[in-house]
């Protein structure tokens, strides 16, 4: 949909130094061009122009602001980016000469507000805006003939109405246009037309695009077009907005996060309607970092060694102590998979560990140091059998009846030895070790979680004797006997 303002006409007060035939003048000569002034819309920035006495000194006050400029050789001055306001300016200019001798001159300028305020060129006359074609608006004498020019080349034309108006559908590429605009025989100047039918760029500066946000809500900061209206929506979620300032740089903040991914639609609307909607997504990673000790489980271990394995949070640094000492967390590697937040595998490198207990304390830290978590595993690997406990010390009823031995091996710590402790027991003559290989008297058996068992059985003729076990260092031993027949 086009935009455009019109050129009016305006009021100017004013008045003119004259001097009689032949009489110096006591004051400077003051001059001003006013057809800048009489072109130029709220908003505009203009270049006056004047002339006076040589190298005297102007000084221009309008709206409050004063500026000083001095008049070369010719006596020709000017101010730039001079910029007006919405409805009436007071405009003074007082020259001062060489002799100290002064005029000065007053104007009142009533500019006409820009539409929409949309003015994005130094010196725009007309707001054009997105489409097939634009168009620009204006007033003329009635009647007369419109054309706009670039260089010797003919744009286009249009035709006053009765009342001035006129109308002018222009189809120009993007960018500044610097045009004649004949409104009317002998009326010609320059316009530029700033012609935009773009939709806002965007350039998102925080995060960055391999960044994560730590912190709910956070905010994202980018940059596009000067003016442009930004907004971030989610489903469900409340809509974000910012607006672009003059060097094009925005904040949205506040905006609502989550663990895992977070996807948002970003709309950029330009002053002039042009509109650009993209998708935006964010890993947050909020909750505090994932850090789970894979290996050793708590408590005692049934092996002699162990891995100490960790499974953590993709990114973060870890850290560990071992029965209070620092060691290296190594072999950090990534998990594949889909999970809310990235994780990722590591080795507490601690060496080859004694028997006996450990307390493993590892902490986690997320690289803005906003996130942190920690964990402490117990654990107890076994030691060298110090003891052996066998059970129960059973009397055979009957010689004909088997004895179940049980064994317990234990280490200094009185925690059960490792799996695959190998226990050699012996049982007296005139008994069989059950399933013993090759069948006999004596038997190897291993413990599981500390424990093991044997069966016995007396031969006819057995006698009373003792069951010898053997585990590393240590010996122990428990009667059996066969009881006599029960006689009737």
């Amino acid at each position: 949909m086009g935009i455009a303002r019109r050129w009016a006409g305006v009021a100017l007060l004013g008045a003119t130094v004259v001097w009689a035939a032949g009489e110096a003048p006591v004051t400077p000569p003051l001059t001003l061009q006013d057809q800048p002034l009489a072109q130029a819309a709220a908003g505009a920035r203009i270049v006056l122009r004047g002339a006076t006495a040589p190298g005297a000194v102007v000084t221009l006050k309008i709206n409050g602001d004063t500026r000083t400029a001095k008049a070369d050789d010719k006596g020709v001055f000017q101010f730039a980016d001079v910029t007006l306001r919405a409805g009436a300016n007071q405009i003074a200019l007082t020259a001062v000469d060489a002799a100290g001798r002064q005029t000065a001159i007053e104007r009142q300028v009533t500019a006409p507000e820009s539409a929409g305020g949309a003015v994005r060129s130094a010196n725009p006359d007309a707001l054009l805006a997105g489409g097939p074609s634009v168009e620009i608006v204006g007033t003329a004498s009635p009647d007369s003939q419109v054309t706009v020019m670039r260089g010797e080349v003919l744009v286009g034309s249009a035709k006053a109405g009765l009342d001035g108006q006129w109308r002018l559908p222009l189809d120009l590429a993007d960018g500044g246009w610097v045009v004649s605009l004949n409104l009317e025989p002998g009326g010609a100047g320059l316009r530029r037309l700033e012609i935009d039918r773009e939709a806002p760029l965007l350039q998102l500066v925080t995060p960055g695009p391999i960044e994560y946000v730590e912190r709910n809500p956070f905010a994202i900061g980018g940059r596009s077009e000067p003016g442009a209206t930004i907004k971030l929506t989610q489903e469900g979620g409340p809509a974000i907005s910012a607006v672009a300032n003059a060097q094009g740089f925005f904040d949205l903040t506040t905006i609502p996060v989550v663990d895992g991914i977070n996807r948002y639609t970003m709309t950029l609307t330009d002053d002039l309607g042009n509109q650009r909607t993209t998708p935006v997504t964010i890993w947050g990673r909020i909750s505090n970092p994932l850090l789970e000790v894979a290996s050793p489980a708590e408590g005692w271990q049934s092996t002699k060694s162990v891995d100490l394995a960790l499974t953590h949070e993709a990114g973060v640094t870890v850290t560990a102590t071992l029965n209070g000492r620092s060691q290296p967390v190594t072999g950090t590697q990534s998990v594949t998979g889909t999970f809310a937040v990235p994780r990722a595998t590591s080795v507490v490198d601690a060496g080859p560990l004694e028997p006996g207990p450990y307390e493993l304390a590892v902490t986690a830290v997320s690289p803005s140091g906003e996130r942190r978590s920690a964990v402490v595993r117990r654990f107890h690997l076994p030691g060298f059998p110090r003891h052996v406990a066998l059970s129960p010390s059973v009397r055979a009823v009957d010689p004909s009846e088997s004895i179940t031995l049980g064994i317990e091996v234990i280490d200094a710590w009185r925690q059960h030895v490792a799996d695959g402790t190998p226990v050699l027991v012996a049982a007296p003559d005139g008994w069989a070790i059950d399933g013993a290989v090759p069948p006999g008297v004596r038997a190897l058996v291993q413990t599981k979680g500390g424990l093991a068992e044997v069966k016995l059985s007396p031969k006819p003729g057995a006698l009373a004797g003792l069951v010898q076990v053997t585990c590393g260092l240590v010996n122990e031993s428990v009667p059996v006997n066969v009881a006599a027949p029960i006689k009737h």
